[in-house]
Formats: C-alpha cells, sequence, structure tokens
C-alpha cells in the first residue's frame, strides 16, 4: 500500500515539475484616430473623435462609464468645402462632440480631415450630402388578426375552430419615387411620440408637459409597384434587412434600390402590437385612442448599407469560436471608424383608434 502511495506522489511531482508557462506576445497595431459621425443637411459639421482600443487592452464596466478618457479633446479636425479650407472644429465640453459652424448643404463635396500629436497617421474621410427622395404620402391600417385552433372531442373527432388569439397590428404603406439612373441607399425609421408627464398633487393624476420621439421596430411585409406597371414584389412574409442603430438615435432597415430602380413604389411595414386577447378572456389593449407618429425616409450613401451588413454579420458570429471573424466596415482613411450622410424626408401621421 506505501508503494501505491509513494508512486502516485511520484507521479504528481513528476507531472507537477513538468508544467511550464508561455508568455506569448501578441503584437498590437498601431493605435489610430477613430471618427463617427453622422451629417445631415443644414446642420453644422459635428464629429465623435476618439482613440483605438488595444485588443489586450483591460476592458470593464469602469472603461465604458468614464469613456472620455479615450477622447481626444485636443485633436486638430479641419473641414474642407470644394476643396477649400473651411473652418477648425473645437471640442465641445458638454457634448464630447469636436463641432464647427458651418451648416452643411447638398450639391457641395466636403473633406474631415483629423491630427493629434501622438498619431503618426492624419484620418480623413470625405463625403457629399446625398439628394433628397421625398415621401410622396403615408397612410395606415390598423387592423387585428385572428388565430384559431382545432377543438376536438374526446374521441378525437374534430368540432370546430376556435378563436385562441387575436393580435391587433399597425401597417404603414410609405410611398416614394425612386430615381432613374443612379443608385439609390435608403434607411427607414419609424418612431412613436410618447408624453413626458408629472405629477399633479392637486387633480391626483399625471399633466403631460412635454413629448419625445423614440424608435419602434418594424417589419418590412410588401413592396408594391405603381398601378400603371407590374415589376414589383409584393409578400405577406417579412423581408430580412439588416438594421443599425446610429447616433443621435437613428435606427431603423437599411436596404438599396435593387428591388425597385426606376418607379414609384409603396413599402409596407407593419408594427406588432402583439397578443391583446388570449382565449376568450377580457383584456384590454394598452393602446391609447390617439397616437402621434413620424415615418422618416433617409436618403443614404452606399457605405450604410456596407456598414450595416458588416455589423449584422459580425453579431451573428459573434461568441462562436469556429466562425470566420468579421470585421465591422470602416470608412475612415488613415484610421477606424464610420462616417455617414444622410437627408431625412419626414412625414407624421395621427393614428384615431376606434
Amino acid at each position: 500500500m506505501k508503494t501505491k502511495i509513494i508512486s502516485l506522489i511520484l507521479l504528481s511531482t513528476i507531472t507537477i515539475s513538468c508544467r511550464k508557462v508561455l508568455n506569448i506576445e501578441v503584437p498590437e497595431k498601431d493605435k489610430k484616430i477613430v471618427i463617427n459621425a453622422i451629417f445631415l443637411p443644414d446642420s453644422n459639421a459635428k464629429i465623435f473623435i476618439s482613440k483605438s482600443i488595444g485588443v489586450l487592452e483591460n476592458l470593464n464596466n469602469d472603461t465604458f462609464i468614464n469613456f472620455d478618457k479615450f477622447l481626444l479633446p485636443d485633436a486638430e479636425v479641419s473641414l474642407f468645402e470644394d476643396n477649400n479650407f473651411k473652418e477648425k472644429l473645437t471640442f465641445n465640453t458638454n457634448s464630447f462632440f469636436t463641432e464647427g459652424s458651418t451648416t452643411l448643404q447638398t450639391n457641395k463635396k466636403y473633406k474631415i480631415v483629423a491630427s493629434h500629436k501622438n498619431y503618426t497617421d492624419q484620418a480623413s474621410f470625405n463625403f457629399e450630402i446625398p439628394q433628397l427622395v421625398p415621401i410622396q404620402s403615408v397612410n395606415s391600417i390598423y387592423e387585428t388578426e385572428q388565430y384559431t385552433q382545432p377543438i376536438y372531442d374526446q374521441n378525437g373527432q374534430y368540432i370546430k375552430d376556435s378563436i385562441f388569439q387575436n393580435i391587433k397590428y399597425l401597417e404603414f404603406k410609405i410611398n416614394f419615387k425612386d430615381p432613374e439612373n443612379i443608385d439609390n441607399y435608403y434607411l427607414l425609421s419609424i418612431e412613436y411620440q410618447s408624453p413626458i408627464t408629472t405629477y399633479n398633487p392637486q387633480t391626483n393624476e399625471l399633466d403631460t408637459v412635454d413629448y419625445y420621439y423614440y424608435s419602434v421596430g418594424y417589419r418590412i411585409i410588401g413592396i408594391e409597384t405603381d398601378p400603371h406597371n407590374d415589376d414589383g414584389i409584393i409578400s405577406n412574409n417579412s423581408f430580412y434587412l439588416p438594421r443599425v442603430n446610429l447616433l443621435y438615435n437613428i435606427y431603423g432597415a437599411v436596404f438599396n434600390d435593387s428591388w425597385f430602380q426606376k418607379g414609384n413604389y409603396t413599402l409596407t411595414a407593419r408594427l406588432d402590437f402583439g397578443y391583446v386577447d388570449y382565449k376568450n378572456s377580457t383584456i384590454k389593449s394598452n393602446i391609447l385612442k390617439k397616437e402621434k407618429y413620424r415615418i422618416t425616409l433617409y436618403s443614404a450613401t452606399k457605405d450604410l448599407l456596407y456598414y450595416a451588413s458588416s455589423l449584422d454579420l459580425y453579431y451573428k458570429t459573434n461568441g462562436d469560436p469556429f466562425s470566420e471573424p468579421v470585421n465591422v466596415y470602416s470608412n475612415v482613411n488613415g484610421g477606424y471608424g464610420f462616417i455617414c450622410a444622410l437627408n431625412p424626408s419626414i412625414k407624421e401621421i395621427e393614428i384615431e383608434y376606434k
């Protein structure tokens, strides 16, 4: 017995003594300037500029709470318009954006150039505000869709179909004319107007003091052509489109006009409110009698579609050690980040529920 114990101790000692710690040096890429920005017409140039984070840097919750330590407030940022120097952008300590005073316009060519004393490479980006594609009209449909299930007797004989649940949904039909002879890119945003309330002790009720808009999810379930032609797509199933959440809370699906060039088209977007009635219960809908929505069709550049598609693939493969790594699209020359120019067409619509 002693011999067995001694043998085990010797084996354990040999095993432990054979361990060797290997320190593998992973070469890091050079740090670069990071620029993120969304440019809109009739607004001033405003960018979010920071430094890149190395793959071996220790990131934790405190990193994101104190994100300002990654900012570059002393970066030199220049704006050019039609190849002419326009102005220097300055850091705003309140918004953390580096801003200018030039009003951006369509039919102008712009360039942003950023440099910093601690970085060798300059970061730059060229952009133009895309032409506006106006929304022609927005119509709404508020319906209840019934789902049924069969009822059988104790012998398994079919008796009848019974309503299993009612699902209320709201559809917007958004009509616009896609410009001919050019490739067009879009982002569709749907926002709901939500009240800001405060408690009134005198009436013991909530008083509405203001409103704000927040983005809501939706599905594109159909594309219809102008009645005078028949080359459109109509589907009862939703189209899968990549979605993005950009600066300024701009959220929505991104698509191009490969489906519907040269025509007048209507997108059908559906908002599902979920289960309103379950079986035979009397659950009441929480939807108000009257609501307001804001529909925005952003004309965009092809960079937005590249960015949205790559980001979609990144999230699909994130956490899978056997998938091919996905690099999120960056369009900043000499740096990292994503910059996009948008031109919004906005329609507001009020829905009255009966």
